[in-house]
């Protein structure tokens, strides 16, 4: 049994042919590490993957450009992309990097402590401590005091 390290490796070309070496040469994986392992071509994108790309890479065929691989993950992909050009249009430079509240609301929020499509070991402080900040955006505090924050909302004229 041979080990296989991926961390901070890109899971490309790379991965899979270091990934058929040791299957074809009927070895076996003793362990397998991914942490911080770029998915597909994140390395040639000009940023980072958001966490929406990354549930896409891994909850669809065809590195993340087929179909999805269950009912859940493209209900879960088509609830929260639509509250977000529902909220900041459908422009992508108008749009959150991650938007927590709508992801949680696209899952019908955490079951058993766990946000579903982070992992089991993601901490759910960890995806909900996210900031939802537009690339481009002014929020209605920015612009208006507490108390006028306060009367939209209550509607109190």
């Amino acid at each position: 049994m041979s080990p296989l390290n991926l961390s901070g490796n890109s899971i490309g070309d790379e991965g899979v042919k270091c990934l058929c070496d040791i299957l074809v040469n009927n070895s076996g994986i003793e362990r397998l590490h991914l942490n911080s392992s770029a998915f597909g071509d994140e390395k040639d994108m000009d940023y980072p993957m958001s966490q929406f790309e990354l549930f896409n890479h891994v909850h669809r065929t065809n590195h993340g450009l087929g179909d999805f691989i269950d009912k859940k993950s493209k209900r879960v992909h088509d609830k929260y992309k639509d509250s977000i050009e529902f909220k900041y249009g459908t422009d992508r430079d108008d749009q959150p990097e991650f938007d927590p509240d709508s992801w949680i609301n696209a899952i019908n929020g955490p079951s058993k402590g766990r946000i579903y499509g982070f992992g089991p070991r993601q901490p759910v402080s960890h995806v909900l401590g996210t900031p939802a900040s537009p690339r481009r955006s002014i929020l209605a505090h920015d612009i208006m005091s507490n108390e006028d924050v306060n009367k939209l909302k209550f509607g109190v004229g």
